[in-house]
């Protein structure tokens, strides 16, 4: 092993495995690779939530498969150089000999029946604390290659602070997947058609209801995944999302915009509207600044869902059925002929639920459903 692995190539390429695998959930086991090959033996990472290693939540090794099996199956509970490096304040680098002897160690069970059968004579463990936990990177290698050098030690504290930061950014990284699959999934509900685009007008996100609508398209096109208006509208939707982009520069400043999209199959034009998607100071979007794309068509119809009107006015099954229908547009006898109810009934079901939501007009009362922002959200969209 080299006396100038710091200064060297294989130093530089350790902290380029070591960054990519802080954004790339797959990305340890080319780290770990990487770092095996540049000390010379076989390595793993483990990251565990808590100082006891014992809630285990990811691992990656290049060590025999079945190695490792025994090891988490039985020798870890009988690992001497564990037990000591767990509940002794040790330095964020060590190896074995700063554990225990290695005349003691050798005679150990863990030795004899997991170490030497691997040809494993020498050790070496980065530990590195994050808010949510600990990663400890491992290295093994044989008698024959030798004990790890002051050199390499050294190597190893230098490399410290980047595992300590590619944990860092790990966990940034994952918050912002965590938080970015429940704002999807929160657009998935809404009742238009949503997208997320970035300043090269690419589709980092469409509902539901903005993917059927690309598919008719008619008045907005997706190609190659990016969106575009039809014909000259294009260069005026391109302006509203350069404006709400930034122009991809996160410098500068951001504003939204609506317009008008004519269609061909439609009297009425798409009403869309473009706003800047807000970034936060720790962690901005990895495609670069993005906006929301909200889009608003006349004859789309909102069906309030008698869940929830049965939900938020205590209403009984047919009360929600009949006040459903009439945010609909549909009459009362309109619903008395398709429901096969009597019209008298169907006035008696209305009155039931005037004194139950305090209204005294039927319109009085669409309004006020069709005005509660959280029955709409709630609700599905329908055609």
């Amino acid at each position: 092993m080299s006396e100038q692995i710091g200064a060297g190539e294989g130093f530089g390429r350790m902290i380029d495995a070591i960054y990519e695998a802080a954004t790339d959930r797959d990305g340890w086991r080319g780290a770990v690779e990487t770092v095996a090959a540049s000390f010379g033996g076989v390595a793993a990472v483990r990251i565990a939530a808590g100082r006891d290693l014992q809630d285990l939540r990811s691992a990656e090794a290049t060590i025999d498969p079945h190695y490792l099996d025994a090891y988490y199956a039985h020798y870890a509970g009988a690992d001497p150089l564990t037990q000591r490096d767990r509940f002794g304040r040790m330095p964020s680098v060590v190896v074995e000999e700063a554990l225990m002897p290695i005349d003691e160690l050798r005679r150990s069970e863990f030795y004899a029946d997991w170490m030497r059968p691997q040809d494993v004579g020498r050790i070496m463990r980065w530990r590195v604390e994050a808010p949510s936990g600990l990663l400890d990177l491992i290295i093994l290698r044989s008698e024959q290659v030798g004990a790890f050098t002051p050199a390499e030690q050294q190597s190893g504290r230098l490399i410290v602070p980047h595992l300590k930061r590619a944990v860092e950014i790990s966990e940034r990284v994952q918050s912002h997947e965590t938080a970015l699959a429940g704002a999807q999934g929160a657009l998935q509900t809404l009742p238009a058609p949503v997208l997320i685009v970035d300043s090269t007008r690419v589709v980092r996100f469409a509902n539901q209801l903005a993917e059927a609508l690309l598919r008719r398209c008619d008045g907005l096109i997706c190609r190659s995944g990016r969106i575009h208006g039809i014909g000259e509208i294009d260069q005026r939707f391109g302006v509203l999302l350069a404006r709400a982009t930034g122009g991809g520069k996160r410098d500068q400043a951001r504003t939204g915009g609506i317009l008008a999209v004519p269609r061909k199959l439609a009297d009425a034009p798409l009403s869309v509207a473009v706003t800047p998607v807000s970034e936060t100071q720790d962690g901005p979007p990895a495609h670069g600044p993005l906006a929301l794309v909200v889009i608003s068509a006349p004859e789309q119809r909102i069906a309030v869902s008698r869940d929830i009107l049965r939900s938020l006015y205590d209403l009984t099954t047919t009360e929600a059925r009949l006040i459903a229908a009439l945010c609909t547009g549909q009459t009362l006898s309109g619903f008395a002929h398709a429901s096969g109810t009597a019209l008298t009934t169907v006035k008696s079901h209305l009155a039931a639920a005037f004194l139950k939501t305090g209204e005294r007009r039927q319109t009085d009362l669409v309004l006020r459903v069709m005005s509660d922002r959280a029955a709409i959200m709630a609700s599905q969209t329908v055609r």
